[in-house]
């Protein structure tokens, strides 16, 4: 043990020397591999979701998803919607009538969110006060200007509901959760005429 112990402690000093002694060398090296390392980083994320603990074939999550499949899922649906100018009253309106067609021509919605339809949370004084982002769409360009500064310098609804250059909005869609027919999967989609609901939806968007 005596032994084992003097080895040790004569590795450790011989390592100390050398360190000391290439001290420039150690540091260099020890800042390549540090900026090796933190390059990478943006790469790193964290998913904290149950499915990120099973592998894909695990029994347990294979149950999991046909379990969400027969009786309901928590999915989303994602529109996006790219015109030339978001903050303008006309796109706006229209934004506002296929966000009402989506929530009344598609089946299993629960709610339809977008930038009309978001929640606004300011300061004022002592007060916090939380309220819809955009009341009524506003007609005046001036009233125009300023919500687009609000919007796309605040926090919260770039890569949200907008994108950062302001022209690229989004309608999400909540799903009901559901209860599989005996019929199959296939009666889920019943009400969805892609065609008919295409033209409706979009009309007069390729003017905006």
């Amino acid at each position: 043990m005596q032994k084992w112990k003097k080895s040790v402690d004569h590795n450790m000093e011989r390592w100390g020397y050398l360190v000391v002694r290439f001290r420039w060398l150690v540091i260099t090296l020890s800042l390549l591999v540090v900026g090796v390392f933190a390059s990478q980083m943006r790469h790193l994320y964290f998913d904290a979701s149950n499915e990120a603990f099973f592998k894909g074939d695990d029994p347990i999550l294979v149950n999991y998803n046909s379990f969400r499949d027969q009786f309901g899922r928590d999915d989303l649906i994602l529109v996006g919607i790219d015109t030339p100018e978001v903050f303008n009253a006309e796109f706006l309106r229209k934004l506002q009538t296929m966000q009402d067609d989506l929530e009344r021509e598609v089946p299993h919605i629960r709610e339809a969110n977008s930038l009309l339809t978001v929640r606004s949370t300011r300061g004022a004084e002592d007060e916090l006060i939380v309220g819809d982002l955009i009341e009524d769409i506003p007609e005046d360009s001036q009233k125009l200007a300023a919500l687009k500064e609000y919007v796309l310098s605040s926090p919260t609804y770039p890569n949200w509901v907008i994108s950062p250059d302001g022209q690229l909005t989004t309608i999400t869609l909540e799903l009901n959760p559901y209860v599989l027919p005996e019929s199959g999967e296939e009666d889920l989609l019943g009400g969805f005429d892609d065609t008919a609901m295409e033209a409706d939806l979009m009309e007069g968007f390729d003017e905006a």
